[in-house]
């Protein structure tokens, strides 16, 4: 009787855990085939705008990028962000931290839209912004907008950036 019981939980096991593998694959924001090519995102991206904006993301591993966010006015740096990409479980992850601000609080951000040009991040919890989002245009232009709530309304800021290292 022992070996029917051992038996039975060897099938249950064998049955159930696709099965919850792909319930919880079908819930994720990644879609197979239609996903972001994060190597994409390697390189030097400046603004294109008056205010010198840039990010440089490189690779730490497999699954995890590291980047950097500033802006530039002349020769002196007014902002500096460490940015974290970490794909490595089934909700990737974006974390963002300000030298000095929030006590150098990391902020992560998970991921909400994975599409072939488009990734999204949010944290409501966030003051602001609560959504980041990065569109690529094109192998050398993108789209960053950062959106949530600011002085009683939604507020949207674009950044449009062009590749000028890879």
């Amino acid at each position: 009787m022992r070996l029917a019981k051992v038996h039975s939980f060897k099938l249950f096991t064998a049955c159930l855990l696709p099965c919850l593998w792909c319930v919880m694959g079908c819930n994720s924001p990644v879609e197979k085939g239609k996903s972001f090519d994060f190597h994409r995102l390697i390189g030097r991206w400046e603004s294109v705008s008056d205010r010198k904006r840039i990010e440089e993301w490189k690779w730490v591993n497999d699954s995890v990028m590291t980047g950097e966010g500033f802006v530039l006015s002349g020769a002196d740096t007014m902002f500096v962000e460490m940015l974290r990409i970490d794909h490595s479980s089934l909700q990737p992850t974006y974390t963002a931290m300000v030298p000095d601000e929030h006590g150098d609080e990391k902020v992560p951000f998970k991921m909400i839209t994975n599409s072939a040009k488009e990734i999204a991040f949010e944290n409501k919890d966030n003051d602001f912004p609560h959504r980041i989002v990065y569109l690529l245009e094109s192998d050398s232009t993108m789209l960053i907008y950062i959106e949530g709530p600011q002085d009683g309304q939604i507020t949207r800021k674009d950044f449009d950036f062009k590749r000028v290292k890879v």
